[in-house]
């Protein structure tokens, strides 16, 4: 026996609301996964800035005890300054200053890429060369 139109409607209407509903659901997670990702991006940027922070620090401390050290670190829009004994290192997302026992002068902006950070120590003054 066939359907009268008023089911016929019934049925089709609640085919539309089932089907808003699944877009609705498809959407909401679409945002989350982005945001999800969006946060987890800058958390995975934030700690890669801080590991280059504590990797500069420690190069310095490490040429003013023994005379000199390298390393290679990539860099993403960074500033490495050093003067009168503050050093500092500014990263989109971190900026971070210390303070050394030496007199230094280096000015280093927009740093991108690879690059390799040479430090070297004598007669009481820190040097940085970046190449």
């Amino acid at each position: 026996m066939p359907l009268k139109s008023d089911a016929r409607i019934q049925v089709r209407l609640a085919e539309l609301v089932e089907y808003g509903l699944v877009v609705l659901a498809s959407a909401f997670v679409m945002v989350f996964s982005i945001a999800s990702y969006t946060s987890y991006a800058s958390s995975v940027s934030v700690a890669t800035q801080r590991a280059d922070y504590s990797s500069y620090v420690t190069l310095a401390y490490a040429a003013m005890e023994r005379g000199n050290s390298s390393a290679g670190l990539t860099l993403e829009n960074t500033t490495l300054e050093c003067h009168q004994g503050s050093l500092v290192f500014g990263s989109p997302a971190l900026a971070v200053e210390d303070s050394l026992p030496v007199g230094c002068q280096f000015d280093y902006h927009n740093l991108n890429g690879p690059r390799r950070l040479s430090f070297s120590y004598s007669n009481g003054v820190l040097n940085l060369e970046v190449s």
